[in-house]
C-alpha cells in the first residue's frame, strides 16, 4: 500500500488435498476435494483524533465517553485541536471449502451423478485506525447438483439435472457505541450492527441432444426459482453530529439521525429459459450454428406483500398491497448465427 509507513507484514498459508476412486467396482466412484486458506495482511491506518490540548478544555462529563473512545494521538497536525493517530491494522482472511462428488453408471446408457460444494468464509477488516471499529463478513456458499443421463439411442441423449445454490452472508459491523458519533475535524466513530443476506435458487435443467444425418439438434430449458432474504440493518441506525468542535465541548448536538431496523423481507421470483440449435455440417469443414434462446424473468414479490409500489399515474399514489413491482419483459429473445471453420490443413 503506498500510504504504508513502512512494509507492512503479510502471510498466506494455502493448503489442502483431494481425493478419489471406486466405491463399487466399474460402477460407483467418488472425488473428494479440501482447500484451506490463511491470510494475514497489515496496513497503515490514520484517523484524526483530539488532541491533549482539546481534552483538557472539555470538562462536560458527558462528552467524556466518546473523548475515551479516541486513541491519543502520535502525530501533530497544524491544527491545536488535532492530533494524527497512525496504527498497524491487519486484515484477515479465514477460509475453508470442500467438494464432494459421486458418480454411478447403471449400464453403458444410464449415468447418474450428484454433487457437493461448501465454502465457509470468514473476512475481518478495519474500518478505520480505531481500536476494535471493523466489520466481520461471514459468507458461507453452498452448492448441490443432481444429474441423470440417458442414452437412448446413438442418435439421441437426454440429460435431466436438479441444483440448490445457497449463499449466506453475515455482516457485522462493530464500533465503540451503539450510535454513529460525526464530529467536525475528527474521524467520525463508527456504530455497532449488523446485516443478513439469504440467497437461495433451485433450478431444473432438461437437455436433448439428436443427431441426423449432418444435423446436430439441441433444445432445452430450465426453471428457476429465486429466493432472496434481507435484513439491512437489522437494528436500528442512530446517527448524532456535532455541527462543530465547540459545540461538542458543550454537547450542543445539531442533529440526530435514525434509520430504523428492517425485519427480514423475503423477495420472491420465477425464472424461465428455453433454446433451441441446430449445428448444420455444410460441408466436413465447414459447420454453421443457428441459436434461438428465449428468456423470461418473472417480477420479483414480497414473500408477505409487505413492500409498496408508488404510481403516481396508476395509482394517483401508493398501490394496493401486492401490487407486482414492475411490468415483465416477454420479449427477450436471443437468436445467434455462428461458423466454424476446420481446413483440412489444420485437422
Amino acid at each position: 500500500n503506498p500510504f504504508d509507513t513502512s512494509k507492512q507484514p503479510f502471510r498466506l498459508n494455502q493448503f489442502g488435498g483431494n481425493v478419489g476412486g471406486p466405491i463399487i467396482k466399474n460402477r460407483t466412484f467418488f472425488f473428494a476435494n479440501y482447500e484451506g486458506l490463511r491470510q494475514r495482511l497489515s496496513e497503515t491506518l490514520r484517523a484524526d483524533v483530539p488532541s491533549a490540548a482539546f481534552r483538557a478544555r472539555a470538562t462536560n462529563p458527558a462528552i467524556q465517553p466518546i473523548l475515551a473512545a479516541y486513541p491519543a494521538g502520535n502525530l501533530r497536525t497544524s491544527d491545536a485541536d488535532i492530533d494524527r493517530f497512525l496504527a498497524d491494522r491487519s486484515n484477515s482472511w479465514t477460509e475453508d471449502s470442500g467438494s464432494l462428488r459421486i458418480d454411478h453408471r447403471f449400464n453403458d446408457n444410464n449415468n447418474l451423478y450428484a454433487r457437493f460444494s461448501t465454502d465457509n468464509g470468514v473476512v475481518s477488516s478495519p474500518e478505520s485506525a480505531i481500536e476494535g471499529d471493523r466489520e466481520d463478513a461471514d459468507l458461507q456458499p453452498t452448492h448441490f447438483v443432481i444429474q441423470y443421463q440417458r442414452i437412448f439411442t446413438p442418435t439421441l441423449v437426454n440429460e435431466v439435472k436438479a441444483g440448490i445454490n445457497r449463499e449466506p452472508l453475515t455482516r457485522y459491523t462493530r464500533g465503540p457505541f451503539k450510535e454513529t458519533i460525526n464530529i467536525s475535524g475528527f474521524t467520525a466513530l463508527n456504530d455497532n450492527n449488523l446485516a443478513l443476506e439469504m440467497g437461495t435458487s433451485y433450478s431444473l435443467v432438461d437437455n436433448v441432444a439428436i443427431t441426423r444425418g449432418r444435423h446436430t439438434i439441441k433444445f432445452g430449458g430450465e426453471i428457476r426459482r429465486i429466493h432472496v432474504n434481507v435484513a439491512d440493518p437489522l437494528w436500528a441506525n442512530w446517527g448524532v453530529t456535532y455541527p462543530n468542535r465547540t459545540a461538542f465541548l458543550n454537547n450542543a448536538v445539531d442533529s440526530v439521525s435514525v434509520n430504523s431496523e428492517k425485519p427480514v423481507q423475503g423477495t420472491r421470483k420465477w425464472m424461465y429459459m428455453a433454446f433451441l440449435q441446430n449445428d448444420f455440417k455444410i460441408t466436413p469443414e465447414l459447420t454453421v450454428n443457428l441459436v434461438l434462446r428465449y428468456e423470461f424473468y418473472g417480477v420479483n414479490r414480497e414473500v408477505r406483500d409487505r413492500y409498496r409500489v408508488f404510481d403516481a399515474w396508476e395509482c394517483k399514489g401508493f398501490c394496493p398491497m401486492g401490487t407486482p413491482w414492475y411490468f415483465a419483459d416477454r420479449n427477450n429473445f436471443d437468436p445467434r448465427v455462428g461458423l466454424a471453420w476446420a481446413p483440412k490443413a489444420l485437422k
